[in-house]
Order: structure tokens, then sequence, then C-alpha cells
């Protein structure tokens, strides 16, 4: 019964009220149209010209890759990873473009694993996907609750992919986690780390000079729209 009504809550709960009106306009229609250009400038290259030279040398680079050169072989995903990968699945989560939930997958029928193992193992061989993985719906998400909420600048976008897309995405981290790395000071989007964690460490380091009787000069930078605007390409040749 409590996970009858938790899935019932996740589903039917109440929802947080947006206005009816955003930077001054009050038909939907417009209002998404403010989102869109918002997004879509915040993903815009600041030199088009760079871009499209780390796109070209990413492309040569990719153009050139063995998969089968080096110690890191194909693995094979089996149906007991699948099963795994879809119990972690959270309820309660949107749709993608797709119409398709966790709940679709976690509730099928058991035959549904067997099918999505075969279906990823035939995308790693080829080295292709389904075109509309690459296809997302983007929502607008208050950063802030208590401020403006008819300011669109008061807004971030947060795109909905099509679950069985994170499903192979959750398999592929299950096979391939200990070649993803990152250097030691990076705390976030990263398993069992937080802000709180660099907040601690910035914390102990200017206790320590402080107690030596050292003077600490802090200087905090934030970087507007950093995580839309970094460039695939040149993350990938990293």
């Amino acid at each position: 019964m409590d996970s009858f009504w938790k899935k019932w809550k996740c589903k039917f709960g109440a929802k947080t009220v947006f206005p009816v009106c955003v930077d001054g306009v009050s038909d939907c229609p417009s209002i998404a149209q403010i989102f869109a250009s918002n997004f879509a400038d915040a993903c815009k290259p600041n030199s088009v010209s760079r871009f499209d030279c780390l796109k070209h040398e990413f492309e040569t680079v990719y153009e050139n890759y063995d998969p089968n050169v080096g110690d890191v072989g194909m693995s094979v995903i089996s149906a007991e990873l699948v099963e795994t990968c879809l119990s972690r699945l959270k309820n309660g989560k949107a749709a993608g473009i797709d119409g398709i939930e966790a709940e679709h997958l976690k509730l099928a029928h058991p035959k549904l694993i067997v099918l999505l193992c075969i279906l990823f193992n035939k995308m790693l061989s080829c080295g292709k996907v389904p075109e509309l993985f690459c296809s997302g719906v983007i929502i607008p998400v208050p950063k802030d609750k208590s401020g403006d909420l008819t300011n669109s600048r008061n807004y971030r976008g947060i795109t909905l992919s099509p679950v069985i897309s994170n499903v192979i995405k959750m398999c592929l981290l299950e096979l391939y986690s200990e070649f993803l790395y990152s250097n030691d000071m990076q705390f976030g989007f990263k398993k069992q780390l937080s802000c709180s964690h660099s907040i601690y460490i910035m914390r102990k380091v200017v206790d320590y000079f402080v107690a030596n009787g050292s003077t600490v000069n802090l200087c905090s930078l934030d970087i507007t729209k950093a995580f839309d605007k970094v460039n695939h390409s040149a993350l990938f040749l990293n």
C-alpha cells in the first residue's frame, strides 16, 4: 500500500503553480516562444569560428577512431544488467518526447527486458543510436522559487530525454565507469559528491591560514550559462 500511494502522489500530487503572465505576456504560445528564445541564446557559442574549428578537429579524430584498438573491448550488455538499471529508474518523472515513462518499462512484460538487451547490443555493434535519442523536451524550472516568477530570466531549461536512452546510459556507466574519471577537485555532477564538499574544503583551507596568522582573500566567480555554453567537441577531445 505504501508503494501504491507513493506512486499515486508522484503522478497526481500537488504541483507548483506557475504565473499566468511571463515578461508581460499571458498567452501560452507567446510564453513558450520567449522561453525557446532564451534557451536557444544560452546554447549559442561565444565564437562561431572557434566552435566550427573544434567540431572539425573532433570529427577528424572520430573518423580515425577504431573501437577494437586498445585494452578496452566492447562489453556485452546482459539482460540482468538491463533489469538492474530498470529497477533504478525513479518513479513519477515526466515523459520525454516519445511519451514513455519509467513506469511503462518497469511494469511491462519481462520480455521487454530481453528486447531492450538485444536493441542495446545492436547499438553498440553498429555504433548508432535511434534519431529520437537526440531529441528532448525542454521545460522551464524556476531558479529561485521565492523570486520573481514572472521574469523569464528566473528560469533554467531542463531537458527530458527519452527514458530508454537513460536506460542504456545507465548500462554503459555500469560497464565503463572505471574509465570515466575527472579531477579530484571537481565536485559537481559526480556521485556521492556535492557543493557541500567543496565548501568544506574551502572552509578548512581558510581556517588553516587564518590560524597561522595569514590574511585570506576570496574571489567568487559566477560564470553565467557555463554549463550550456561548454563546447562538447572540446570536452570530448580532452
